[in-house]
């Protein structure tokens, strides 16, 4: 690593942190666990701070967004409100807004709402054309069809545009959320539903219980909130140098060569689908089916084959959470 690497590593190091919250932030509006929105505004200092790799993503995001809405306005389309504060006191809502643009023959105003995204996931979200395809993709991904819903009730228009940057190549692709879906609506209803809970239990000084679902592998509060999971049929091991291994290979993402070397062994291992705990770790592997084109490109679609394939994901899972192992 060059002084250069170094000093950005530092850089970003000293970026990592968690801030104090005191409103439900429309942002994090598709969150559907609602002691995680309680704690956000709570308990936020046991929330873990997010890896150095995220933090260098969040700041790219940060520099990116604003230059798409920059060549939105270059190219002749009318953004009003450009990186606007909102405030809904009556519910302890906060905002920031990208800005609206305006359509150029109608001069109908929109939400838009600039997302920077990795290549890979350019290329899943491009495969959507409506909110109800963005929102099975799940996570943040769904999460903004809940943030662009909650943009277009507060502000009483009808339409969000998100519009997608891919950071590789400036390609971009929209989606519209549109309040007059009814499955937009529901999911701006269910947000707000969620405010007004957390709401009450601050003007109680109430805790909530915790809503154990898929979503708590990336929680911040995982390690201090403790849900009873679910893991479903779970393989057992007892093998230390496994574990060690997994270990080892989480801490060297960065290193690809060593990486590689560690991720071809432990694919040795586990080469078929399933869950299994090894140590403080959880090992996922699934499988999924492919078809792949083994024959001149004129007969492809006489040749077509399905074969199996497996996907590991590697976790730690923390001391002291209580699982429930079916």
């Amino acid at each position: 690593m060059s002084f250069i690497e170094d000093a950005l590593s530092r850089y970003f190091e000293g970026k990592r942190r968690i801030t104090a919250q005191a409103s439900n932030r429309a942002s994090q509006a598709g969150i559907e666990c609602s002691r995680r929105l309680l704690w956000h505004r709570t308990k936020w200092e046991k929330a873990a701070l997010p890896d150095e790799g995220l933090q260098r993503r969040f700041e790219l995001g940060k520099i990116l967004e604003p230059v798409l809405v920059r060549a939105l306005e270059d190219s002749g389309l009318v953004v009003e409100q450009r990186q606007r504060d909102l405030s809904w006191p009556a519910l302890q809502a906060t905002g920031h807004l990208d800005g609206i643009v305006l359509e150029p023959e109608t001069e109908k105003r929109r939400i838009l709402e600039a997302k920077s995204v990795s290549v890979y996931v350019f290329q899943k979200v491009r495969k959507c054309v409506t909110a109800a395809e963005l929102y099975r993709l799940g996570g943040y991904l769904g999460g903004y069809v809940s943030q662009g819903a909650l943009y277009c009730l507060l502000m009483s228009l009808e339409e969000a545009l998100l519009v997608f940057l891919d950071k590789a190549s400036f390609q971009t692709h929209t989606i519209t959320v549109s309040i007059n879906d009814p499955f937009v609506l529901e999911l701006a209803e269910a947000a707000l539903k969620r405010w007004e809970k957390v709401n009450k239990a601050i003007k109680a000084g109430e805790d909530l219980p915790p809503e154990p679902g898929p979503y708590c592998e990336k929680c911040p509060f995982l390690s201090s909130c403790l849900p009873d999971q679910t893991f479903g049929q779970v393989n057992l091991l007892d093998d230390e140098e496994l574990a060690g291994m997994i270990s080892r290979r989480i801490e060297l993402a960065p290193n690809v060569s060593e990486f590689e070397k560690l991720d071809d062994v432990l694919k040795e291992r586990f080469d078929a689908a399933g869950e299994t705990l090894v140590g403080d770790f959880l090992v996922r592997v699934k499988s999924h089916k492919k078809k792949r084109l083994r024959v001149p490109d004129e007969e492809r679609e006489k040749y077509l084959t399905e074969t199996t394939e497996y996907r590991r994901s590697y976790a730690r899972v923390d001391k002291g959470l209580t699982a429930k192992v079916e």
